[in-house]
Parts: C-alpha cells; sequence; structure tokens
C-alpha cells in the first residue's frame, strides 16, 4: 500500500485526506499545531462536509489513516502534499508562509525520490522559490 502525507488540515486538506484514504492509499494526515491534531483525533472536526466525518471515522478504525503534528512522518511517504487554505488580506495578496514553513518542516525528513505536491492556491513561480529556498 503506497503512503501519502497531508500537510494542512482545514477544509482542503481534510478533504484531500480522506480522498487519499478513499482511493487506497496509507494517509498521514498532518498538522503542525498539536491542539489541532487533539481535536482531530477525537474526531472533532473544525468543518462540516457531507460524509467526512463518518470516513474519517472509517478510515482511523481501519488504520489507513493517522493524525499527527511530527514533521517526520513524512519519511516513508511515496508523495507528499501541502494542502494549506490559503489565506488573503483585504487587497487579496496570498499570505504564503503556511505553506512555506510546512516545506521547510517536512523537507529534512523526505526521500529524495518523493514528489512534494502543493495543491494550496499559491501566486505563479512560488513553488520554484520554494524549491530554490527562496520563498521567505
Amino acid at each position: 500500500m503506497k503512503t501519502v502525507s497531508v500537510i494542512g488540515l482545514w477544509h482542503l486538506g481534510l478533504v484531500n485526506t480522506v480522498g487519499f484514504a478513499e482511493k487506497g492509499y496509507k494517509v498521514n494526515a498532518i498538522e503542525f499545531d498539536k491542539t489541532k491534531i487533539e481535536q482531530l483525533q477525537k474526531i472533532n472536526l473544525p468543518l462540516f462536509e457531507p460524509g467526512l466525518e463518518e470516513r474519517v471515522k472509517k478510515y482511523l478504525g481501519l488504520k489507513t489513516l493517522t493524525f499527527t503534528n511530527d514533521p517526520t512522518a513524512v519519511k516513508d511517504s511515496d508523495f507528499a502534499v501541502i494542502a494549506y487554505d490559503s489565506p488573503v488580506d483585504e487587497k487579496d495578496q496570498v499570505d504564503i508562509s503556511p505553506v512555506v514553513k510546512a516545506a521547510e518542516l517536512i523537507s529534512p525528513y523526505l526521500k529524495l525520490t518523493t514528489p512534494v505536491i502543493i495543491t494550496s492556491q499559491v501566486p505563479l513561480g512560488t513553488c520554484e522559490k520554494i524549491q530554490g529556498g527562496k520563498a521567505a
């Protein structure tokens, strides 16, 4: 069974997490906020999406889904997905800092062959800047 790590567990990340589990992946769902992880482990989800709670319960029970705040969980992943909902300011400027921080935190633990997919809405060129270490 292939493993995917999804980093960022709000609407986009939680839906991605369940979607990957539905497709037969083992999923490490990572959120760096310990309080959020504690709530997720109790299946106290921060949002409503039809069918989400039932599926989270199902995959936690099957042990194909785990919630953690530990960035080392990506170490055996076949894929890593950064899935933060992109915050914007009053001028519609995207705050890429959650995406950049996630990339920085997981990068020391990734295998060289693990692709990192960013599903967050970010400005053009952001992925290249993150890859080059110049997105701060």
